[in-house]
């Protein structure tokens, strides 16, 4: 027996969806739901050229399942897919990555449908990159395979041919994308991105536009992507549209704004890339103080080679991979430094180091001051103890020791006054003044 709704509610459901189109129609914008790789971006967590294979979990959601997607109430998802995905790398050059996975359909505003789960389309990628100079260049190729339910419409074959180039410059990298996708129609595409590593955070944005019969959809988005050193990386990412034409179709033929990508990823086998465009790197390594060079040893991880021996004049100039790397400078007697840096061939490429010995072998000026509490004026010819060693206030009530970095006590005594012992922490990495007030006796 059907249900019919009051004539009220009939009236409010009907204003608020009058006002609802007519906003959508004032900003002439309706955000896509797929984009070039199509649902579930399968390769955003991964962190390229830093493993031989990796395996994961994604899912994406199409609004109105995207405004509702953290509220963890899977009937307000409407269409989303779940899928596994792995990638391998045979040869260096050659990256082989397949994806497939379960579509899910809760078409709540439809009266009469029930919740769909089935099987959702294969796919099959093969990438392979070529380094040059100043870019890598590539290419993509995609074949989908129609495995999919029959509740989700019938079969439709797919495939894509992307043209890939990309470099980078500091701590971003820059990416250009052309190519074609096969669908019902024939669309070509055009991408460029960039994305910025800062230690395991990498924010990216993208912007798309592809020409079909008919209409030119762009498309925004941005996104994350965490990389860990365990190999544990995921990603969250959603694709807006920029005009009206930046539309799609989802699981049930309806047409629907906004979508969000996320997914999880663990890649075990670490791999150094030996064939990537290489960049020149002056090393020069010198004491903090003295400004005296050093012979070091500088540790680059995930490279090869991944050492570098400075010698007596702390200097080397080194072929490098581009690319953001985790770096470690040693030498005895001093304190090791670890941090990130990223070298480009269309840079100048320079670590300076100043390497400081360990706050135990500094040493530097420890100064004591002494004053009267009552007075506040300096007290002469006080005495001031430190490690065995007792020296007299001057005129100005000072006294300077030059002492190494430790824990030490402070002992002062002056006749009148009562004497008076304090402990205090010093680094020697500056100089340090110490005041103390002495009471009369």
């Amino acid at each position: 027996m059907k249900k019919f709704m009051s004539k009220e509610a009939l009236v409010k459901r009907t204003a608020m969806s009058v006002l609802f189109l007519t906003l959508i129609s004032t900003l002439a914008a309706q955000p896509t739901a797929i984009g070039p790789k199509g649902l579930a971006r399968m390769t955003d967590a991964r962190g390229d050229g830093l493993y031989n294979w990796t395996v994961g979990v994604s899912f994406s959601g199409i609004d109105h399942g995207a405004e509702h997607m953290n509220d963890w109430n899977i009937k307000t998802w409407d269409n989303s897919v779940f899928r596994l995905f792995g990638s391998w790398v045979p040869i260096e050059p050659l990256e082989l990555s397949a994806a497939g996975g379960i579509g899910y359909s809760y078409p709540q505003q439809i009266s009469g449908v029930e919740p769909t789960v089935g099987l959702w389309d294969l796919e099959l990628s093969a990438k392979y990159s070529l380094p040059l100079e100043y870019w890598t260049v590539g290419a993509l190729a995609t074949a989908i395979a129609p495995i999919h339910s029959s509740v989700f419409g019938k079969p439709r074959f797919g495939a894509d041919l992307i043209l890939l180039a990309s470099t980078n410059v500091d701590m971003a990298d820059f990416h250009l994308n052309l190519g074609g996708r096969l669908r019902d129609s024939v669309t070509v595409m055009l991408g460029a991105g960039a994305e910025i590593h800062y230690l395991f955070l990498n924010p990216y944005v993208e912007l798309t536009a592809e020409a079909a019969p008919g209409y030119i959809p762009l498309r925004l988005t941005p996104g994350l992507r965490i990389i860990t050193n365990p190999g544990i990386s995921f990603y969250y990412a959603a694709d807006l549209g920029l005009n009206r034409y930046a539309q799609t179709i989802d699981t049930q033929d309806t047409h629907y704004v906004n979508q969000i990508y996320m997914g999880i990823s663990y890649s075990p086998a670490n791999r150094i890339v030996t064939n990537t465009r290489t960049a020149k790197l002056l090393i020069e390594v010198e004491d903090a103080v003295t400004g005296e060079p050093i012979a070091a040893q500088v540790t680059i991880a995930d490279h090869f080679p991944g050492v570098f021996l400075l010698g007596q004049d702390g200097q080397r100039l080194v072929d490098v991979q581009t690319g953001r790397y985790e770096v470690t400078v040693s030498a005895p007697g001093y304190e090791t430094q670890t941090f990130m840096a990223g070298f480009s061939p269309l840079r100048r490429n320079h670590l300076a180091v100043k390497m400081e010995p360990p706050y135990y072998a500094r040493s530097n000026t420890l100064t004591v001051r002494v004053f009267d509490t009552y007075n506040n004026k300096p007290v002469s010819g006080g005495s001031v103890t430190i490690a065995g060693t007792t020296l007299t206030t001057d005129a100005d009530g000072e006294v300077e020791f030059n002492l190494s970095g430790g824990k030490y006590e402070i002992e002062t005594n002056a006749p009148g006054y009562r004497s008076k012992r304090e402990n205090i922490d010093f680094s020697a990495s500056e100089p340090l003044i110490v005041k103390i007030s002495l009471t009369r006796s």
